[in-house]
């Protein structure tokens, strides 16, 4: 798999999912998409390489698709507490900026539970193929990810709650089964523009030290561009690119972000306003595996909100030191918020109308008796 990566042009682009299988096999790419009409800025949009599952998590995964997952106790959103970004921080209590992380490639585990928000996304295609990708929740009835793990889905298959994909004694996971998403309109394959969706729930969840939401960021945040500054990705994707599977349990990488001026060096026309990247320095990043997984920032507070949605990297390789490319949060709240309120709007005037609608029969049954 790597010769075929490494024969690709440098400015190619990854997208970042992962295809659960038990074989490996090179990386499939399109012919080169223009851009425009500097044959420069020609990209390589690729589909997922395929990656081994183990045999234990895709055992899990078939036999809870099989089960259909088990029932929780559901609770009221009402009932439940809206504080987003807390994190379960490592036993001594103690968050450091400077500590020696590396990435997620060959990275360090995180503490259990840490990002209580982090989502574990198998998704079953048309075609019966499945694609692992990563998620955050963002309140007790969504998800937030990529639109690339999301085309020609069939069924999404969720995992709150966990650290060690393979654990069957981690009593705190929850899995679910949906159907329901939103892909953003403006999503387009070939730019990578606008690469966010929206994942929902069957039912409405209850919060916990191990489930818990992340703060997202507002675009009434003043102007901030985070440039310079650390972020945390985390997921289960690939731990290098020798990797022959994602990994079990859910890593950690501090980057730091760089600016879209020099983001556009390395991926030319393809990057926006409504993108932020880190820099692949020290070769650290996401990988594949990883994609739809949150960009995480930690607030003067101690709190946590998400800024970025992992999208897309270079073609080289997860350890190429290319820059690695995020969905901008702040651009789509908008978006994120007229799907999250009307969609529940939506259900709620349904559900009314269900629940009266035998009162209405009962009455013409009446009417017609008199």
């Amino acid at each position: 798999m790597l010769n075929a990566m490494l024969e690709l042009d440098k400015f190619a682009i990854r997208v970042l999912v992962t295809l659960l299988v038990y074989l490996c096999h090179a990386v499939i790419c399109n012919e080169p998409t223009e851009i425009d009409a500097n044959p420069l800025s020609s990209q390589v949009h690729c589909s997922a390489s395929s990656i081994y599952l183990s045999s234990r998590i895709a055992k899990r995964i078939r036999r809870d698709l099989t089960n259909n997952f088990h029932d929780i106790a559901v609770k009221s959103s009402n009932d439940n507490e809206q504080v987003c970004g807390l994190a379960n921080h490592p036993s001594n209590g103690h968050y450091s900026n400077n500590a020696p992380w590396t990435k997620i490639v060959e990275g360090v585990e995180t503490a259990a539970h840490e990002f209580p928000w982090q989502v574990f996304l198998v998704l079953r295609k048309n075609n019966d193929e499945s694609f692992a990708c990563g998620g955050s929740l963002i309140s007790d009835r969504w998800v937030l990810t990529a639109a690339h793990c999301l085309i020609n889905n069939d069924l999404i298959h969720i995992t709150l709650g966990a650290h060690d994909l393979e654990d069957e004694d981690e009593v705190y996971q929850e899995r679910y089964t949906s159907r329901e998403y939103f892909i953003h309109p403006d999503w387009d394959s070939e730019t990578l523009q606008a690469d966010i969706a929206l994942v929902r729930l069957p039912a409405t969840i209850s919060f916990s030290k191990y489930i818990q939401p992340v703060c997202l960021d507002s675009p009434s945040d003043p102007a901030v561009s985070y440039v310079n500054d650390t972020v945390i990705l985390t997921g289960w994707g690939l731990t290098s690119d020798e990797s022959d599977g994602v990994s079990s349990v859910l890593h950690k990488t501090m980057v730091r972000v760089i600016t879209n001026e020099k983001c556009f060096e390395e991926y030319d026309s393809v990057i926006t306003d409504e993108m932020i990247c880190t820099s692949g320095e020290d070769h650290q990043g996401s990988c594949y595996g990883d994609s739809g997984g949150p960009m995480n920032f930690r607030q003067a507070d101690g709190t946590w909100k998400q800024i970025g949605i992992v999208s897309f990297g270079s073609n080289q390789g997860c350890e190429s030191g290319y820059a690695n490319g995020f969905t901008r949060v702040s651009s789509f709240v908008s978006w994120i918020q007229n799907i999250t309120t009307q969609t529940e709007a939506t259900n709620r005037s349904t559900s009314i109308l269900a629940t009266q609608q035998p009162s209405v029969m009962a009455l013409l049954l009446l009417l017609a008796l008199l």
